[in-house]
């Protein structure tokens, strides 16, 4: 590692693993050859029944959580986050390789700026070099829409802005705003932490920032919506605990015409993908949950620093995404029409 000013801060890099013998190594030579200094690597194994993290202990010098089953990408990251000694935290995904001088821009932007959390560019590699993501865009009904997904990466995502939503394939954040905002919930156990840990931040009053100079190569980087009846229900399920506890009760009442046209385009997609039991295990599930909600919703409430109305204008009422394929055009316009006709109650 290049040396730089003594007064650099550390950060600990924290790569959550779960049967990454296609990955891991490569993600690790990547990070043990990044330009910027000081910096410690806190592996998570999350369970792993390849031996990947021991054969990558071999070569690189680490520490090695064990965890005996996989406990979700919430409750691995916060383990990484809780044994971290640095004053910056990086969450980096194993299927990933970073840039030498990913760590420098990030912080050097971090610093800089005053930001509470900052975002790299994430891009699929190839010989048409592809936007996984330039950060998150919050939609209305709490989906995290991945900001370029899909799109040739021909600059237009080259310039330095405020976001409102982190991708948690990589995302550099600072000990004293994980102290703010709180720890991933692992409640979500999979899908949309990183969806809800932003829309807290912006709640708090934070600052996210994205940063297109530290580049990140996402291999296993291709989206496509809902696919699996597994996914469907823990991302379906997790977004409706955002919307009823990171919205205050007036604005999830004003919303609710929003949040009702969702749950008729979900679970009209459910039924025709062949799997409708996702959504509706889903439902039961937040009847069980109601005291974690009820719990959640209080805590949240009670630090905000932002009304509602200032955080919808971060967020986007359209979709731009595959969720819904060629019904996003109807849906968009419904959408607008109800965001013109709530928006000057809140």
């Amino acid at each position: 590692m290049a040396a730089r000013a003594k007064d650099n801060p550390l950060v600990s890099v924290i790569v959550l693993n779960y049967n990454g013998k296609d990955y891991l190594e490569a993600c690790l030579a990547s990070v043990f050859a990044s330009s910027y200094s000081p910096f410690e690597v806190i592996v998570v194994d999350n369970g792993s029944s390849d031996g990947s993290a021991e054969r990558a202990k071999e070569r690189w010098d680490f520490e090695l959580i064990k965890k005996q089953h996989n406990t979700g990408y919430a409750a691995g990251n916060n383990t990484g986050i809780r044994a971290a000694h640095g004053e910056f935290v990086v969450l980096l995904n194993n299927d990933t390789t970073v840039d030498p001088s990913w760590l420098i821009e990030l912080v050097s932007e971090f610093l800089r700026s005053e930001a509470d959390f900052c975002q790299p560019k994430i891009v699929i590699p190839g010989r048409l070099r592809i936007i996984n993501s330039a950060g998150l865009m919050i939609h209305l009904a709490g989906f995290g829409l991945l900001r370029g997904n899909g799109e040739v990466d021909n600059g237009q995502y080259d310039e330095q802005e405020q976001i409102s939503g982190l991708h948690g394939a990589c995302v550099l954040v600072s000990r004293e705003a994980v102290e703010k905002v709180g720890l991933l919930d692992e409640d979500f156990f999979a899908y949309n932490e990183d969806t809800d840990w932003s829309w807290r931040a912006l709640l708090m009053g934070m600052k996210i920032v994205y940063v297109p100079k530290a580049l990140v190569y996402h291999f296993h980087g291709k989206t496509g919506g809902l696919k699996t009846p597994r996914k469907t229900y823990y991302a379906e399920r997790n977004r409706i605990v955002m919307l009823l506890t990171n919205y205050s009760h007036r604005s999830f009442m004003l919303l609710l015409p929003f949040f009702l046209l969702t749950e008729i385009a979900t679970l009209t997609y459910c039924i025709l993908h062949g799997f409708p039991f996702a959504k509706i295990h889903g439902y039961a599930d937040l009847f069980r949950m109601r005291n974690y909600i009820a719990k959640r919703s209080q805590w949240i409430q009670k630090r905000r620093r932002r009304s509602d109305r200032e955080i919808i204008r971060m967020f986007t009422f359209k979709f731009g995404h595959p969720f819904f394929g060629k019904f996003c055009g109807p849906l968009n316009d419904l959408y607008a029409f109800l965001y013109k006709l709530i928006m000057p109650f809140l």
